[in-house]
């Protein structure tokens, strides 16, 4: 909130909104990886070690670095909150389609003819209004409407077909049910299921290709620790047991680990040496 992420979340007329997932923390922990592994190879070579600090107030800084540039030239241009929407690209928005929502972008003038191309817009094309980014920023209600009207008539998939064969960014709003199926995640191994419960694999993985155990049971090390580290019997054990002092569990079965490659279409059978799909 304190660092300007959550005034430029949320509706025009709707109170600030926060992210979803702990951004801030996921990201403070990515740029620590790489900040510990920079003064480990500094180290190497120079013998000189750091002290490292990494606060969540300076993540969420950094993130909004093009923000703070931007708005010390045009402070405007980045006041407020613009929902889904770029405050200065348009059309660059979230849209709702017959059966769901698509984001799509036209990020130069090329993209913006192939999208009006695509949706059949050749009025809104032809119109002084949107001749250049900057008249569609200036005519934005004007751009969004008509795109959106365009969208709207179309389910999620004609809308993704038509853009996505004409090289324009589009992509259906899915929800995390819908996102673990997509083939995308399963050819790149994101997945693991373990006795029935989908956990997504950390990209890092790679280096450590693995599976993880399932939770251990609760009490399912009681024994193992007391014989280990205060050289308790079974006897002994099996008495702290009958008097409620101690509870033991038998281990976890082996995780049952499902990860499913899916090929492009045509491809064949699935390898490492695959090439991801294409998502454009």
């Amino acid at each position: 909130a304190e660092t300007g992420l959550m005034a430029m979340m949320g509706t025009p007329d709707g109170p600030p909104v926060r992210f979803g997932v702990a951004m801030v923390d996921i990201a403070t922990g990515v740029t620590m990886i790489s900040g510990v592994l920079a003064a480990l190879l500094q180290r190497e070579r120079t013998g000189v070690g750091r002290y490292l600090e990494f606060p969540l107030f300076a993540t969420a800084m950094s993130a909004i670095g093009t923000v703070i540039t931007s708005a010390s030239v045009d402070p405007e241009s980045q006041r407020g909150r613009w929902g889904s929407g770029h405050p200065s690209i348009v059309p660059y928005s979230a849209f709702r389609a017959l059966d769901g929502h698509v984001v799509l972008g036209a990020i130069n003038e090329d993209m913006w003819e192939r999208l009006c191309l695509a949706l059949d817009l050749a009025e809104l094309l032809r119109d002084e209004r949107t001749r250049g980014n900057q008249a569609r920023v200036q005519h934005r209600r004007l751009v969004e409407s008509g795109v959106g009207r365009a969208v709207s008539e179309l389910p999620v998939a004609e809308v993704a077909r038509r853009l996505g064969a004409r090289g324009v960014l589009v992509a259906p709003v899915k929800s995390a049910d819908e996102a673990i199926q997509d083939p995308q995640v399963r050819h790149l191994g994101l997945v693991d299921v373990i006795d029935g419960i989908n956990f997504i694999r950390s990209p890092l993985a790679q280096f450590n290709p693995s599976s993880l155990p399932p939770a251990p049971n609760l009490g399912q090390d009681t024994a193992a620790v007391l014989q280990a580290h205060l050289g308790l019997g079974d006897d002994h054990i099996i008495r702290l047991r009958g008097l409620g002092v101690i509870h033991t569990a038998p281990p976890t079965e082996a995780p049952s680990v499902v990860t499913v490659q899916v090929s492009p279409a045509g491809a064949g059978t699935s390898t490492d040496a695959n090439p991801p799909l294409e998502r454009i």
